[in-house]
């Protein structure tokens, strides 16, 4: 806890994205986020729609929940600082 997982990078319309999967020392919550990690400083925007889905281990149920956001070169990370409750 406290630190951060990020996923590989993989290549979506053209652009490198990987998530951040964390959960801070502070929080009793899992955040999760999705990065665009295009360094072009000029100005750019996308439309991003993507929808998140964390299967709990041994139970039968799951949490999704849908992004859609704009990013650009300056919000180039959006996602769920609480997405579901972390219990040890």
């Amino acid at each position: 806890p406290g630190g951060g997982v990020y996923t590989s990078e993989v290549e979506v319309g053209g652009l490198m994205w990987k998530m951040l999967v964390m959960k801070k020392i502070s929080s009793s919550y899992l955040d999760v986020y999705l990065l665009c990690r295009t360094y072009d400083a000029s100005p750019w925007s996308v439309d991003v729609s993507a929808e998140f889905t964390f299967i709990m281990p041994g139970e039968d149920r799951h949490v999704e929940r849908e992004l859609k956001e704009t990013f650009c070169h300056r919000h180039t990370r959006w996602g769920f600082a609480e997405f579901t409750p972390w219990e040890d």
